[in-house]
């Protein structure tokens, strides 16, 4: 579930997207024969970037991005030219300060995209050059502290990881043998 920035409700079903605005609803659906369509039906996380955009995660359909100026939505999905997601089943998706989003994905661990660019950079049981620590590639959720720089996430079966943005490097909470000390203002 996401607010758009004309206050209408979007939210992700296993058969397309539902908009509703003053009780009424507009049901999106996939169609892979019209272009600026849904990639894919099941949408499964839904967040709005500072610039209004929307951005969907979907099962086996990577991301769609819809932004009120254009709107149609634009798919980014794993490809094996250049940079791209590293799995197409999205979980979570997270808007940090610096405009780039941080993606839980099924099997690829997250992924921290760089829109302006088009840069990936990953952190997964796979490819951690900085941390071998990931317990799991299955990210679930992720909250990012904007006051502190770090991007806190949930992987199932691996607990709560943290990453420091500015060196990459990242705690497993539930593996960790040091003794960690969180505090957390609610």
């Amino acid at each position: 579930l996401s607010s758009d920035m004309q206050g209408r409700l979007w939210v992700g079903t296993f058969n397309g997207l539902d908009i509703i605005e003053n009780g009424n609803i507009l049901n999106i659906k996939s169609d892979p024969f019209t272009p600026g369509s849904l990639s894919q039906p099941s949408v499964r996380c839904i967040t709005r970037d500072n610039q209004g955009g929307m951005w969907l995660g979907t099962w086996y359909g990577g991301i769609n991005y819809w932004h009120p100026l254009k709107k149609r939505f634009r798919n980014i999905q794993r490809s094996i030219h250049g940079d791209s997601l590293n799995d197409d089943i999205i979980s979570c998706i997270a808007e940090d300060s610096d405009n780039t989003l941080w993606i839980g994905t099924k099997s690829g661990g997250l992924n921290h995209y760089y829109p302006a660019s088009g840069r990936f950079v990953y952190y997964s049981l796979k490819k951690n050059p900085h941390n071998e620590r990931i317990e799991s590639n299955d990210i679930k959720a992720i909250h990012i502290d904007s006051e502190t720089g770090l991007i806190y996430f949930g992987a199932h079966a691996g607990g709560v990881n943290i990453l420091d943005k500015t060196t990459g490097g990242i705690i497993n909470c539930a593996y960790d043998s040091n003794s960690v000390e969180l505090s957390f203002t609610i």
